[in-house]
């Protein structure tokens, strides 16, 4: 499970709301079932920017980005981990969030 899915469903654990069966039955009819295009796109999406961490971040980027984004760790716990202060890590965030958005932009735009 990534870290994404495990804080959302935390996060629904903590307001979760009971219906009676007619408010259910109305919060049903108004959800949308994703179709299977966009799975597929998101898919895609999430194998793009897993290529993009294994090949174009460098060495650290890649730890800082691994240890935050999919580890769940804070700023400061990727710090301690990888013996940088945690302004680094903070750097090393930015530079590979910008380089994956630039690489996303070069693929999905040619």
């Amino acid at each position: 499970m990534n870290v994404n899915a495990y804080r959302r469903r935390k996060r629904d654990e903590a307001h979760t709301v009971f219906f009676d069966s007619d408010e259910m039955m109305s919060v049903y009819a108004n959800v949308s079932v994703p179709s299977y295009e966009t799975e597929y796109e998101n898919k895609e999406m999430r194998e793009a920017i897993r290529n993009i961490i294994r090949t174009k971040l460098s060495a650290r980027q890649r730890e800082a980005v691994i240890y935050v984004y999919y580890e769940g760790m804070t700023q400061k716990e990727a710090s301690e981990k990888m013996g940088v202060n945690e302004g680094t890590v903070a750097g090393y965030l930015h530079r590979a969030l910008m380089k994956i958005k630039h690489c996303l932009e070069e693929l999905y735009l040619c």
